[in-house]
């Protein structure tokens, strides 16, 4: 009998520990560090994709791309072959120190654009940068309820004029929803509406919405910021598309970027005046106006 649980105990062991251990060893498998647009990285990016890199990075608007040059040092990449949908891992933990991981020769091609996820994971970097990288529960700087009310008042106004439009030019506005250049607007609209209002670019409910079927609030900050991080590199339809879809959103956005800025540190979020009350009202005016009979498709 003791021979029997010692041999159960060892299969536990082996299949806890090992597909960890392989894990962490896949991830850090390339250990060769460069030095792209100054982001230490571990791996080797592809030629004509750093060239890419580099052209959004000219293009891209002049205060997100002087952020972008303030944090990049503290940014990482901890992985250029990562075969899973990418992610920033904003603090470390075992296995998984923190950086980005991503997977660059689909990012090359990628639907949304080359780079797309590059600018975007890195957005989140920034993100944590500038309150300190902090561990679990800590902030970051786009934990503000001035950029989620600002986003639900937006919504509320998308929402409304969709209301009013007729079968056809409702049926045009999705059809513009999967458009490339349009998803982030797919994205944050299907955060907003449970997916009931997307285009070809979307999370799943279960990323967006805690238990109780509230949206979480700081996962939408967080999103939005990353998105908005990445059209301001060098994304200019998108970009377009952010500025007029979202406004407000985007004018709080603004103001957060310049916080960064090098002679600002980081003003924005140790001033900020917003209210959970203004947030919780912009939210509930939104929910009622897209529960009111649905979106009508």
């Amino acid at each position: 009998m003791k021979k029997f649980l010692s041999i159960i105990l060892t299969l536990i062991i082996s299949i806890a520990v090992i597909p960890a251990y392989a894990f962490a060893n896949a991830q850090n498998s390339q250990s060769q560090w460069n030095n792209y647009l100054g982001v230490p990285t571990n791996g080797v990016l592809d030629d004509e994709y750093v060239e890419i890199l580099k052209q959004r990075y000219k293009n891209a608007d002049p205060i997100a791309r002087r952020v972008f040059d303030r944090f990049a040092p503290q940014l990482k990449i901890q992985n250029t072959n990562y075969p899973f949908p990418p992610f920033s891992q904003r603090f470390n933990e075992p296995y998984r120190p923190r950086g980005v991981y991503y997977n660059a020769a689909y990012d090359k091609t990628n639907p949304s654009g080359s780079g797309q996820a590059f600018y975007h994971e890195l957005g989140h970097g920034v993100d944590a940068a500038a309150t300190g990288n902090g561990g679990p529960g800590s902030k970051v700087l786009s934990n503000t309820t001035r950029l989620s009310t600002a986003m639900y008042k937006d919504a509320l106004r998308i929402v409304n004029a969709f209301k009013n439009l007729n079968f056809i030019k409702k049926y045009y506005f999705i059809y513009g929803l999967y458009d490339k250049s349009a998803y982030i607007v797919s994205d944050l609209l299907g955060a907003m509406t449970g997916n009931k209002l997307t285009g070809q670019a979307y999370h799943p409910n279960e990323y967006w919405y805690n238990n109780d079927g509230r949206i979480d609030h700081d996962t939408l900050n967080m999103e939005t910021f990353a998105n908005f991080f990445e059209a301001s590199m060098g994304n200019p339809k998108s970009l377009s598309l952010v500025k007029n879809f979202f406004p407000s959103a985007f004018e709080a956005f603004s103001k957060m970027l310049k916080s960064l800025l090098p002679d600002r540190n980081c003003t924005f979020f140790k001033k900020d005046p917003s209210k959970a009350e203004d947030k919780d009202k912009a939210f509930s005016d939104f929910i009622k106006a897209f529960t009111d009979k649905g979106p009508e498709l």
